[in-house]
C-alpha cells in the first residue's frame, strides 16, 4: 500500500506545458524534458519527452484537465513517435519511474506470498 501511495504522490507533481512547437514535461523531481516532435514518444496514456515521463491518466480519471490536454498537449504528442507499451515501460524502468517501481514491488510481494502459501 505504501508503494502505491508513494507512486501516486510522485506522479501528482508532474507538470506538462507547451511553448510554441515545444512540449515540456517536468516530473517535479528535478527532471525536465523539453523537445520537438523528434524527442517525443507516446502510447495511449503515457508521454515521454527527452526521456522524462508523464502519465496522462485514464479517460475516466485524467491526471490533467481534459480540455487543456485536448487543445494543447495531445496534438503535439500525436506528432511524435507512437511506440508500444513495453517500450514505454522499459524507458520508465531505466528512469526508476514510481509507477513501474511500485508495480514491480507489488508483483514481487504477490509472488513471494504465493510461494510461501504453496510451499
Amino acid at each position: 500500500m505504501l508503494l502505491l501511495v508513494w507512486a501516486w504522490h510522485r506522479m501528482t507533481k508532474t507538470k506538462i506545458g507547451v511553448s510554441g512547437e515545444l512540449l515540456l514535461v517536468d516530473d517535479g523531481h528535478g527532471n525536465v524534458g523539453i523537445g520537438k516532435v523528434d524527442l517525443i514518444k507516446h502510447c495511449k496514456n503515457i508521454i515521454v519527452v527527452n526521456n522524462v515521463t508523464a502519465v496522462l491518466g485514464q479517460p475516466h480519471s485524467p491526471m490533467f484537465p481534459k480540455k487543456e490536454l485536448k487543445q494543447w498537449v495531445i496534438p503535439r504528442m500525436l506528432l511524435g513517435e507512437s511506440v508500444g507499451l513495453w517500450s514505454i515501460y522499459r524507458i520508465m524502468w531505466r528512469q526508476k519511474h514510481p509507477a513501474v517501481l511500485s508495480a514491480a514491488g507489488v508483483l514481487t510481494y504477490i509472488i513471494l506470498t504465493m510461494a510461501l502459501i504453496y510451499s
